[in-house]
């Protein structure tokens, strides 16, 4: 499974490097990306992440709200 990132508007001046405009996220990107989720309240997004990268359950911990956390929680048994 891959998850690609948007291509954005090549006038953006907001990154320079044209590598991190669009592509295949990477790892360290998809973590960053459970980590937002999961202090967002996004379950949706959170379950899809979860079921392709793995995190600690101490990041888990470290990165969840609690109704995510309780939601979660079973997963890092």
């Amino acid at each position: 499974m891959y998850i690609f990132k948007k291509k954005t508007d090549s006038k953006s001046k907001s990154n320079s490097n044209d590598n991190f405009r669009n592509g295949i996220l990477t790892q360290n990107e998809l973590r960053e990306l459970v980590f937002i989720s999961l202090r967002r309240y996004n379950f949706k997004l959170t379950n899809l992440l979860l079921s392709t990268i793995t995190i600690t359950k101490i990041q888990f911990e470290k990165h969840s709200s609690k109704p995510i956390y309780f939601h979660f929680k079973d997963r890092f048994k």
